[in-house]
């Protein structure tokens, strides 16, 4: 079942490099990876201790490496929330 997860958010990311996505994520895409919504991301996740450092964009936003963000999760997934379940 990990398998199949990790086989999902695998191909979301590939989608998204073949759709031209940002090569930075936003608050929004690091939720939408995830499956859950930007506030879970703001209070428990981008506030824990070695969460990747931010890159500073020119319009005052922040944005970080989708790579670090994966990595991080797959290191830390046993103390974050559940993310949401997928409806049928």
């Amino acid at each position: 079942m990990i398998e199949t997860a990790l086989l999902e958010k695998l191909d979301t990311i590939a989608s998204a490099l073949k759709l031209g996505r940002p090569s930075l994520w936003s608050i929004q895409e690091i939720a939408a990876y995830y499956g859950c919504c930007d506030d879970t991301v703001r209070e428990q996740m981008i506030c824990k201790r070695g969460f990747p450092i931010p890159v500073k964009v020119t319009a005052g936003g922040r944005r970080w490496v989708p790579e670090e963000v994966v990595d991080w999760i797959l290191k830390h997934r046993e103390v974050l929330p559940e993310p949401r379940r997928k409806r049928a």
